[in-house]
């Protein structure tokens, strides 16, 4: 079950284990161009493909500043949350559409992109 009542420690409300894939997308060369190529072309890609995996919703946004100055400046993050298992997710990203839809991310992103798979506790507060 992804629901609990918040236990010991936690937070008041209800809370569900999550899957999230974070995204991390160094500057860019030109910044604008990526912007309108990730929104444009991008997004309907992954919409399509990880809404048959269980994805429910994500958010992606510009970054203000890095409290770590001696990392590469991260420019953009996205995260996609998943009411799948942390396999399921893995699978779907290892399939042949799933490295399609990576090959056309890294065409977007010419400085690189760092991505993460984690399970997360998210609460609703009452």
């Amino acid at each position: 079950d992804l629901r609990r009542r918040g236990g010991r420690g936690d937070p008041e409300g209800v809370s569900r284990l999550m899957v999230c894939l974070t995204v991390l997308y160094p500057r860019p060369s030109d910044p604008d161009t990526f912007h309108r190529r990730y929104l444009d072309e991008h997004v309907p890609i992954v919409n399509r493909f990880l809404s048959r995996h269980g994805l429910v919703r994500w958010s992606m946004g510009r970054t203000l500043d890095a409290l770590d100055k001696h990392r590469r400046p991260i420019e953009f993050v996205a995260n996609l949350y998943f009411e799948s298992s942390p396999e399921a997710v893995l699978d779907a990203l290892a399939s042949p559409e799933g490295e399609q839809m990576l090959a056309h991310a890294l065409g977007l992103a010419d400085q690189g992109l760092e991505s993460h798979i984690s399970v997360i506790d998210e609460w609703t507060l009452a």
